[in-house]
Order: structure tokens, then C-alpha cells, then sequence
């Protein structure tokens, strides 16, 4: 489909790389596993547990990405607490994948943003007459305080509280990935997160590699937050993905090499 034996890296957690993995291989290419996050449960549960236990004080729940619906229900499910308590609140999420997770727990989600940022998640939400309603936010430690900040501006309470943790790995094939990126054996480097390219340059720190990358690899990345983080470290990525999905990214970077 195009891409046939393009070496493509990738960048997500080893428990999300797999499903990427399958997708490249489906358009020809040849993913390279080289993960520069890794997801973990937060330090401490106490914060989530004592709110789980006062869910009915909230109106509505946000998710920002699948990992904080993952480790919500993980933990709301050790509690034997049940789903049904969500029935009837609001529920807002980014994204069709995370649509589908909220759904495999028998909830329905009120409304997703065609854009999937916060940004558009946050103005979606002031539709639904939020003035004085209190939203739980389950996230991540790196999350940003977009959703909140925003919501707050239109009068809303936002109560976040970390469910995962993303931290910087050491991946075990950090010298072959290095020797590959050098001789360009590399066709794409793929961001799916902030934090999967900040990372990226924390582990891959040799500037002779950053400029070889800079000159001659192609930079895909899945969103516009994503190629802000890039545009931080010196780089401007080729490729932003349209839509913003795995699907939406491997579609953008055929339609790349077709013209290019």
C-alpha cells in the first residue's frame, strides 16, 4: 500500500506499540519498537480511592486519552464499586477509540470533539450549560491544565486526580537505533504524544544523530500538540496526522511518500 518496506519507528509504550505494529505491517512497512514511554500506576491510589467514594458529589466525568479510562475503571473495579454509579453524568472523552472504551463498560459518552485536543474538548463541554457543575478529571502526571483552566473560565469545578504515571524508559535497543538513524536506515520517526518526542531526545541525546534525523528522516506525528512538543526540541515534523488517529497517521505518511 505504498509504504512497502519503509522502515517506520515507533515510539509508544511497549503495551501500545502492538496495535501500531499491526497496522504498518498491514500497509507494507516494517515497524521498529523502540519505546520512549512507559505507563505505569500512579505512586499512590489514596487520592483516587477517597474520590471514588464520593462520586455522587460529580456532575460529569472527563477522559483525555485511553490510558486514564484504562486506569480508572482498574481501580474503580478493585473498589467493587459499580458503573452504574456513572449512568447518569455527563461524560466527556477525545476520541473515537476512547468512545469505544467507555462504551465496553456499558456507559454512553455525551459528546466527543471532532478535534481531538483538549482545547476542543474544553469548548465542546461549555455547551452543556456547565456553570456550576463539578467535573471529575481522571489523568495522567504529565497532563496539561488546558481542560481545567478552561472549564473554570466558564464556571465549571474541575477536580483532577492522577490515574497514570508516563515515565522515560531506557529502551534495550537504544545503540541499534542509534547505528540505524545514523546509516538512515530509518524512513519515519512517528510521535503519537508530547511526551513520546520529549523523550525521544532525552534518550537520544548525541546531536550528530538529531542532525542526521533533522536532514534526512521524516517526522510523523499524530497531532498539533504533539508537533508543538517537536517544534520545542529544534524540529519541524513532514507529516501531522488527518485525522488524528493510528489510522489517520499511516494514511498522511502514504499520501507523504506518494507525492514526494
Amino acid at each position: 500500500m505504498n509504504l512497502e518496506n519503509k522502515n517506520i519507528l515507533i515510539t509508544r509504550s511497549k503495551e501500545q506499540a502492538q496495535e501500531f505494529a499491526q497496522l504498518i505491517k498491514k500497509y507494507g512497512a516494517n515497524p521498529v519498537f523502540f519505546p520512549t514511554i512507559e505507563i505505569k500506576e500512579p505512586e499512590s491510589w489514596n487520592e483516587l480511592d477517597n474520590l471514588l467514594n464520593s462520586l455522587n458529589n460529580f456532575d460529569g466525568v472527563i477522559f483525555t486519552s485511553q490510558n486514564a479510562i484504562k486506569y480508572f475503571f482498574i481501580r474503580l473495579n478493585y473498589q467493587q464499586i459499580s458503573n452504574s454509579v456513572l449512568e447518569n453524568k455527563l461524560t466527556f472523552v477525545i476520541g473515537e477509540k476512547s468512545k469505544i472504551e467507555i462504551e465496553k463498560h456499558n456507559l454512553k459518552c455525551t459528546a466527543i470533539p471532532e478535534s481531538y485536543t483538549a482545547e476542543e474538548l474544553a469548548h465542546l463541554i461549555k455547551k452543556y450549560n456547565i456553570k456550576g457543575k463539578n467535573f471529575l478529571f481522571p489523568r495522567g502526571n504529565l497532563s496539561r491544565e488546558i481542560i481545567i483552566d478552561n472549564l473554570r473560565t466558564f464556571g465549571a469545578e474541575v477536580t483532577p486526580v492522577v490515574v497514570y504515571q508516563t515515565i522515560c524508559p531506557e529502551p534495550q535497543n537504544i545503540d541499534d537505533v542509534k547505528q540505524k538513524l545514523l546509516r538512515r536506515t530509518i524512513d519515519v520517526v512517528t510521535f503519537t504524544s508530547p511526551s513520546t518526542a520529549n523523550n525521544f531526545f532525552k534518550i537520544i541525546s548525541d546531536q550528530n544523530i538529531k542532525a542526521s534525523i533533522k536532514e534526512l528522516t521524516k517526522i510523523a506525528v499524530i497531532g498539533v500538540t504533539t508537533a508543538k512538543a517537536l517544534e520545542k526540541n529544534g524540529i519541524t515534523p513532514h507529516i501531522i496526522a488527518e485525522p488524528s488517529t493510528l489510522e489517520g497517521l499511516l494514511e498522511s505518511i502514504k499520501k507523504y511518500f506518494e507525492v514526494n
